[in-house]
């Protein structure tokens, strides 16, 4: 089994939203929110760099997705040390399998081929006063058996990943 892939992109956390719509008096347009498109473009070049030369993950693979959320500056000195202590915990929006949502998506074609390879997810929500997002990919045990051989990648046909078995 290979070490996992550590990802960390510094700054507040942006989780997936829903399209958005534009309502036209002929058409609708739907688009991804401008914010959400940039952080997902900063998250893959930041995993490009962490996977370096690396083949892209083959078989199951296990996730961990710690997101350090900012402590609002309008809360008393008290009650920020009790967030940076992990006593009082996010509980309010954005909801953390959104972080998971971004996160499968933007490192597909990545790290690894699809973001179905992901078989177990943890992910987390905590405030710090260093914002940003922490990713551990790792690949799983795979059964015993036959490889299913070298799979590509569907969004870019020339980058390859080579079975680990």
């Amino acid at each position: 089994m290979t070490d996992p892939i550590v990802i960390e992109l510094d700054g507040p956390p942006i989780a997936w939203a829903r399209t958005r719509v534009n309502v036209g008096p002929r058409s609708k347009q739907f688009f991804t929110p401008k914010d959400q498109r940039g952080y997902a473009t900063s998250l893959q070049w930041v995993g490009k760099e962490a996977m370096a030369t690396r083949p892209l993950l083959s078989g199951p693979l296990s996730l961990s997705v710690v997101a350090r959320l900012p402590i609002p500056a309008s809360w008393t000195a008290k009650k920020k040390a009790a967030a940076v202590a992990g006593v009082v915990l996010p509980t309010s929006k954005p909801d953390y399998d959104n972080f998971a949502k971004l996160v499968g998506d933007a490192l597909s074609c990545i790290v690894y081929c699809d973001d179905a390879q992901i078989v177990t997810a943890r992910v987390s929500k905590i405030y710090s006063d260093k914002p940003g997002l922490r990713i551990e990919v790792a690949p799983m045990r795979e059964a015993e058996g036959k490889s299913e051989g070298p799979r590509t990648c569907l969004r870019h046909a020339g980058h390859v990943a080579e079975d680990r078995r």
